[in-house]
């Protein structure tokens, strides 16, 4: 059964002179800035989907997407979405849709009218036996790091939904401890007796919250590893792996977490203090064993590599796991790198929310960039040979900005729709 697909929302807001009718009052701070540019497009998630990008002075919260098999859309349907595109699936095979979109207030009241139509048929792709697989990364903070945080058994319902609303069929998480709680199950476990279903942990000897967690519904376990990083460090650093086979697809690929080593990080490219630099080559040689780890473990197959690496794109003097990363030939979708305030050269065409930072630090409101990617220390990583349809750091936000309900972790989720390759 192919993973559900979603939409999503990229950048900023504007200031509204005259309220709409419909909109709520706090509302009335989010522009009718018209999208523009919008480009629809046979999609490589299957011959019932068609690829819907758009691009707007400022990002708003939610687009309306209309399509009909009509020109002048009657007969239409509609889909309201967060993001810079959109994924429509369950269409006509060999059909041509007519597509239009509009930005809209959280209440659904229309802020800027449609679009002119754009159009494209549903094709059969290329690899027309792929079929889209949800992953992610998740630091799920130790329970017994409080902090500003709420308690474990205040954040463990409100993290077992977060996730269960991704559809996600592999999952690593950071800082799941072995440290028992309320009723006896470790954390790790209560994370996945929470979430139900065909939920599991890939079973491994003490990772130190380093793990793996599986919907053996869509994927099942061929076969596993660990191995200790070079920190000599307290909690040890660990890189987990996992070579999974996609059920409805028989294709295998290797899926590897990690957390690395933290740290302070400085911001300035040249006055790195002397702890700061110790800890940046050493993070730079545990990245050097995790990328080694991927590629022996994977032996030529399609890898994905997720995790707090603990380091972000405003680093002093750079951020070192990236590049070791990127040199061994991985993949960031984003394109996210060094000091990186544009678009970049993404791979991947609908991104979502990824103006927001992927630490929370349990703030109100996720911090966010006037630029369309943020300050990341999470990723998801994938080989060349893998097509990412979308990325998601996952933050679900109110009129105000604000988090709804307090967030589960002091990180955010990132979550990416991918294809394994034949």
């Amino acid at each position: 059964m192919r993973a559900s697909k979603r939409l999503v929302t990229v950048l900023s807001v504007l200031a509204l002179a005259v309220p709409v009718a419909g909109v709520l009052p706090a509302e009335t701070a989010i522009a009718a800035s018209q999208p523009s540019g919008v480009s629809v497009k046979a999609s490589a998630a299957g011959a019932d989907t068609l690829q819907v990008t758009w691009t707007a002075s400022r990002a708003l919260r939610k687009y309306r997407v209309q399509y009909s098999m009509m020109p002048g859309m009657t007969n239409s349907r509609s889909v309201v979405v967060e993001g810079n595109g959109a994924l429509i699936s369950g269409l006509l095979p060999d059909t041509r849709y007519y597509v239009r979109v509009e930005a809209v207030s959280l209440s659904g009241a229309s802020l800027s009218g449609f679009t002119s139509p754009a159009s494209a048929r549903t094709a059969t792709p290329a690899d027309a036996d792929a079929s889209p697989l949800r992953v992610a990364t998740y630091n799920i903070r130790s329970v017994r790091k409080q902090g500003k945080g709420k308690a474990w058994k205040v954040r463990r319902k409100l993290l077992a939904n977060a996730i269960k609303a991704e559809n996600l069929a592999v999952l690593g998480l950071q800082e799941a401890e072995h440290w028992k709680v309320a009723g006896g199950a470790t954390q790790y476990q209560d994370v996945v007796n929470l979430l139900g279903g065909d939920w599991r942990i890939v079973k491994t000897a003490d990772t130190d919250g380093t793990r793996i967690a599986y919907d053996a519904a869509q994927v099942t376990v061929v076969r596993s590893g660990v191995r200790e990083l070079a920190s000599n460090h307290k909690p040890d650093r660990w890189v987990v792996w996992t070579v999974f086979k996609q059920n409805a697809t028989g294709r295998q690929f290797l899926f590897a977490n990690t957390h690395l080593i933290a740290g302070p990080v400085v911001s300035s490219t040249t006055n790195c203090s002397g702890k700061a630099s110790k800890l940046y080559k050493l993070r730079k040689k545990e990245a050097g064993q995790v990328a080694a780890t991927v590629k022996a473990k994977a032996g030529g197959l399609p890898s994905v590599l997720v995790g707090d690496m603990n380091a972000h794109k405003f680093h002093c003097p750079t951020n070192a796991p990236y590049r070791v990363y990127k040199a061994s030939g991985l993949v960031d979708p984003l394109d996210n790198t060094d000091r990186q305030k544009g678009t970049g050269n993404p791979t991947v065409p609908i991104r979502i929310n990824t103006q927001f930072d992927s630490s929370n630090h349990y703030k109100s409101a996720p911090k966010s960039h006037p630029w369309p990617l943020g300050t990341h220390i999470d990723y998801v990583w994938v080989s060349k040979s893998v097509t990412t349809l979308e990325y998601e750091m996952v933050v679900k936000i109110n009129s105000s900005g604000k988090f709804i309900g307090p967030p589960p972790s002091d990180h955010n989720m990132v979550r990416a729709t991918i294809l394994i390759p034949g």
